[in-house]
């Protein structure tokens, strides 16, 4: 259950960072102001790095 567990955040974790790769990209294209866009990067940025690590510590501990 837990290796379940882990995995899951790991994939998620993959899955917003590309998420925020888009976004970054969809920025850079109108940097005009865009601020709302950039929030939302940062957040899936910040949400791949924490599911991310969260995944990796699960998958030590399982």
């Amino acid at each position: 259950m837990k290796k379940l567990a882990a995995v899951l955040a790991l994939a998620f974790g993959v899955v917003s960072g590309a998420f925020a790769a888009v976004d970054t990209t969809a920025v850079t294209a109108y940097i005009a102001g865009e601020l709302t866009t950039n929030v939302v990067a940062v957040a899936l940025a910040m949400l791949l790095v924490v599911f991310t690590v969260k995944g990796i510590k699960m998958l030590r501990r399982a």
